[in-house]
């Protein structure tokens, strides 16, 4: 949206800029106002305020749905808006959940997500493609090295500089079919995308029957349709659900489910405990006083 602003400069595509950065924020916080960092160094890197108004008009319309949706958190849950928003805070200052690695961790996740070959012509035409946008370069730039800081490393947290890294990318085929016939250069690289495939993942993946990841999930959600068949469960917590499949459980039930074993269960008046073992619920304790 802000690529299609800077060709046309009207109030139409600010305010869809507001609307989608709304929604990018609500998702995955603040990393969702990316945009407007090479919005903003675009008019220091021109000296040119003429669009002051639109970046105002834009940032207004983005910060409206997210203030309204804080404030009614905070006024209707204040304990747990507040757990919530320290939570978040976490993530710069300790590895939450154990996502911890080293400072080039975010850099070498280039090569993750665009493949080894290809993450390779990414980083190559960043300077070519956006040496006379500079405000691109740095902008990239920021996030990498914001999250290099940060002490919680997540593959998704940079994911966000997908476009301007794939048209980087991008700019170099586009460069090399000017040098070369383009038959070869489109051979090239399709033979480089199927050399990046992860072979023994995707058989995984497409192997059916022998998928042990595909079973589980299946064996659960059979599970949980028979178990919620007449009643949500609502008042009641189950442990050690398997971690990759919480959500899976929450989808189908209204019950609380934990990762962790069952060690003790203090304060949990009015629910009834159970613990998930060998593909089945296995209650434990009713309406505990």
């Amino acid at each position: 949206a802000w690529m299609k602003y800077e060709e046309v400069r009207n109030v139409k595509w600010a305010v869809f800029i507001g609307l989608l950065v709304s929604t990018a924020v609500l998702t995955k916080w603040l990393t969702g106002l990316w945009v407007f960092l090479p919005w903003i160094l675009g008019m220091v890197r021109t000296r040119d305020a003429a669009d002051l108004k639109l970046l105002v008009l834009s940032l207004a319309i983005a910060a409206l749905p997210v203030l309204a949706w804080y404030s009614w958190t905070f006024y209707a849950f204040p304990v747990e808006a507040a757990y919530e928003m320290a939570y978040n805070s976490e993530h710069f200052w300790v590895p939450v959940e154990g996502h911890e690695g080293p400072w080039w961790y975010h850099f070498n996740e280039i090569f993750w997500h665009f493949g080894v070959l290809t993450g390779g012509l990414c980083i190559l035409g960043l300077y070519p493609l956006y040496r006379k946008r500079w405000e691109l370069i740095v902008s990239l730039l920021f996030v990498y090295v914001f999250f290099a800081f940060a002490a919680t490393k997540m593959s998704g947290f940079t994911f966000m500089m997908a476009a301007p890294m794939a048209l980087s990318g991008g700019y170099v085929i586009a460069w090399l079919q000017g040098k070369w016939k383009k038959w070869v250069v489109f051979s090239a690289a399709l033979i480089a995308l199927l050399l990046q495939l992860n072979a023994p993942h995707l058989s995984s993946v497409l192997n059916v029957d022998e998928n042990p990841y595909r079973k589980g999930r299946l064996e659960m959600t059979q599970t949980l349709l028979n178990w919620t068949e007449t009643d949500r469960r609502d008042d009641w917590v189950i442990f050690n659900v398997p971690n990759d499949q919480r959500a899976l459980f929450l989808f189908y039930s209204d019950a609380i489910p934990y990762s962790e074993p069952l060690t003790e269960f203090k304060g949990m008046k009015r629910y009834n405990i159970g613990t998930w073992k060998d593909g089945n619920i296995v209650p434990l304790q009713s309406a505990q006083d």
